[in-house]
């Protein structure tokens, strides 16, 4: 489609030179808010001519014929059959593999009017038999506690943050999901860890470098008893009726003896977690809505790790706490699916 411009200009089709400065402009990690100050045109102007430009290699219009005069019965079928051999293919995939001749714009009314949507793929840890049996037993233990006992776990975890990458994505009918993408770990950006607490109490740090015992074991040194008063309160015999738990998986820098040292000489009660069960953990989404709210780009390092931070404080107390109203949801989840990978 030709390319049109917000406001006074919006019937003014840009030029091909003022594409490819968009398409530099943006190869070289600005934004696209500040490319469409920079050439005079809106955001979303600029985000269509790169799409275009990554999709074919040319910012020029695409040759349409727009809706044909008729389209048979045939054709829509043979179209909406293709779609749903085919899932996974892209709109342009789709009409090359069904060989219809109407438009990518009717393409796309015929898939809404036929109750499809695209949708993007969500990643799963791939698990063994022993995972799954580990996850069906902690689960079908941790089912019997109330949600008060929830309340009382800091929960914590790493995540590696980068700029928003794309999914891959389906068209489907009704309230069919996309198959999951298996996923082992993340292209390296910046690693930052973090935890939530059910009053609120969130804490964040970006870590120089990677995570191992010692860079673990100063962190919680540094950062745990000083925010998390709860935590060890049995050691000076104070009634323990809010004293908190801490939540951590079984990385590999969280299993050593310094760290085990650690919790014991303060008297931390540490949370049994089974492995590969993100799932389980309600931080997860947190990293999740991090992540949504990230650029797609980044000039450097620091500027990632600026924006990381400053999107942390938008974290509300109430997000949070409907996070931990859901883990009796999430217990169950894997005992339905027998220790299995769930939807959370």
């Amino acid at each position: 489609m030709e390319i049109e411009t917000e406001g006074p200009q919006r019937n003014r089709k840009v030029s091909i030179p003022d594409r490819w400065d968009i398409v530099n402009l943006r190869k070289e990690g600005h934004t696209y808010s500040k490319i469409g100050e920079s050439v005079g045109r809106s955001a979303s102007t600029c985000r269509d001519i790169y799409q275009r430009w990554k999709e074919t290699g040319n910012v020029e219009d695409r040759n349409r014929s727009g809706r044909p005069s008729e389209v048979t019965e045939e054709e829509k079928e043979k179209f909406i059959s293709t779609v749903r051999d085919h899932p996974n293919m892209t709109l342009n995939q789709l009409l090359d593999e069904s060989k219809v001749s109407f438009s990518k714009t009717y393409a796309w009314d015929l898939l809404h009017e036929c109750g499809f949507k695209s949708k993007a793929q969500s990643a799963k840890w791939r698990l063994d038999e022993e995972h799954k049996r580990a996850r069906l037993a902690w689960a079908k233990q941790y089912i019997k506690k109330p949600a008060k006992f929830w309340t009382q776990v800091i929960f914590t975890d790493e995540t590696i943050a980068q700029h928003r990458s794309i999914q891959g994505r389906y068209w489907l009918e009704g309230k069919e999901k996309p198959p999951p993408t298996e996923s082992d770990r993340w292209d390296v950006s910046r690693l930052v860890w973090g935890s939530i607490a059910y009053d609120g109490t969130c804490l964040i740090e970006v870590i120089d470098g990677t995570m191992d015992s010692k860079v673990y074991l100063d962190l919680l040194q540094r950062r745990l008893l000083r925010n998390y008063k709860g935590l060890g309160l049995n050691r000076e015999g104070i009634n323990g009726s809010n004293k908190l738990i801490f939540q951590h998986d079984g990385a590999k820098p969280h299993m050593a003896f310094k760290i085990y040292d650690y919790f014991d000489r303060k008297s931390i009660e540490v949370l049994p977690w089974p492995a590969r069960s993100p799932d389980l953990n309600p931080i997860e989404e947190v990293w999740a809505w991090l992540k949504n709210k990230m650029k797609s780009s980044y000039q450097s390092g620091e500027e990632l790790e600026e924006d990381v931070l400053n999107i942390w404080q938008e974290l509300q107390t109430d997000h949070i706490k409907n996070l931990y109203r859901s883990m009796g949801e999430r217990i169950q989840a894997v005992i339905d699916a027998e220790g299995g990978p769930t939807d959370y």
